[in-house]
C-alpha cells in the first residue's frame, strides 16, 4: 500500500508552511469552535529588523499534515505511525534564506486609522467569547530561494519512507510533487516560505482599550484552518 503526504500549510519549527498568498501583517478572526478564519485587515505595518545573511536552514518537527492512503483505509495505527515518521523524520531544506522580524504589537496603530474599528475587527466576538474567538497575526516571514523535502534516515536523505504496520503490512509514504507551497513555485526570488503566527486572546483593558495576550492553541488546528482558508 502507499500513501502520500500533504504538506501545505504544515506546522513545522519554522512557521507554517506557506501555501497560498500568506504574508506579515495579515490579521484574522479564528473561530475555534467551526475552524474557520476570517480576514479582519491586510498590510498592517510591521517594523522589520535587519536582514541576516542568507543561509540555509532546516525546518523540523512537522505537524498538521494530510495523509491520502491509494488502495483503501490504513487504519488508525498506520495513520499515527505515519504522523509520526514525518513528525520526527521529515525536514525541509530551504536555501539562502533571508530572515525578517516583525514586531507582534505594530498593529495597535490601526485602530486609530479605522472609523469603526470595534465592527471591522469583530471586537464584540473577540471579547466577548475569547475561549472559542482568537486574532490571529502573522509575523516572521522566512523567505528562501528554494527548497527540498525529503525523509532523513539512517542512510541518509529520501523522498519516501517504508512503515512497517502489522495489520495493513509495509507502507509506503512519498513526498507529493504537486503542491501550492510558494517556494515550489519560485521562480529565483526569495518568496515567503515560512510564516509564523501570533494567537491572541483579546480583551478590554480597565481603561476600556482593546489588549491582547498569547493564548495556546493547537498548530494542527491551525493548519487545518488555514488549509480551508
Amino acid at each position: 500500500m502507499t500513501a502520500s503526504i500533504g504538506l501545505d500549510y504544515a506546522s513545522t519549527s519554522l512557521g507554517f508552511r506557506n501555501s497560498g498568498a500568506l504574508s506579515p501583517g495579515r490579521l484574522m478572526l479564528w473561530d475555534t469552535a467551526e475552524g474557520e478564519l476570517v480576514d479582519l485587515e491586510r498590510g498592517i505595518p510591521m517594523a522589520v529588523g535587519s536582514t541576516t545573511t542568507p543561509t540555509d536552514m532546516q525546518a523540523r518537527d512537522v505537524n498538521g499534515v494530510t495523509i491520502a492512503a491509494a488502495g483503501g483505509d490504513i487504519g488508525r495505527a498506520a495513520n499515527g505511525q505515519i504522523r509520526a515518521a514525518v513528525s520526527r523524520d521529515l525536514e525541509i531544506i530551504v536555501r539562502e534564506v533571508a530572515t525578517r522580524t516583525a514586531l507582534s504589537q505594530a498593529y495597535v496603530a490601526r485602530r486609530n486609522e479605522d472609523a469603526d474599528p470595534e465592527r471591522a475587527w469583530r471586537v464584540a466576538d473577540a471579547t466577548g467569547d475569547p475561549a472559542r474567538y482568537h486574532y490571529v497575526l502573522l509575523v516572521d516571514p522566512v523567505r528562501a530561494s528554494s527548497e527540498q523535502v525529503r525523509f532523513v534516515t539512517e542512510t541518509g536523505g529520501s523522498v519516501g519512507v517504508n512503515i512497517v504496520n502489522t495489520a495493513q503490512g509495509d507502507i509506503s509514504v512519498r513526498v507529493p510533487t504537486d503542491t501550492q507551497a510558494s517556494c515550489a513555485q519560485s521562480s529565483g526570488d526569495r518568496p515567503i516560505c515560512f510564516i509564523n503566527a501570533e494567537v491572541l486572546k483579546v480583551f478590554l483593558n480597565a481603561n476600556r482599550n482593546l489588549d491582547y495576550e498569547p493564548v495556546g492553541y493547537s498548530r494542527a488546528a491551525l493548519s487545518d484552518a488555514l488549509r480551508r482558508k
